[in-house]
């Protein structure tokens, strides 16, 4: 996903269902590339995936636990 693309994703308005966020919304917000814009949206979110992704890209993956289980 490219800059133009993220910033035309964060001029949008807010989904008032979960089935209403685009696919391209969901995917920035669990890349962490995009803010909610709503309650909606946060609570569509996978935190699991959200940190993953945010993990890897800064260089942290090793705090990932990939045997399946929780480290919790």
């Amino acid at each position: 996903m490219n800059s133009l693309q993220i910033e035309k994703l964060k001029e949008r308005k807010g989904a008032r269902k979960l089935s209403e966020i685009p696919d391209e919304v969901l995917k920035a917000l669990h890349q962490g590339k995009i803010e909610s814009v709503n309650l909606m949206e946060w609570l569509a979110i996978d935190i699991q995936t959200l940190l993953g992704n945010v993990l890897v890209e800064i260089g942290c993956d090793r705090y990932l636990d990939r045997s399946g289980g929780s480290q919790i």
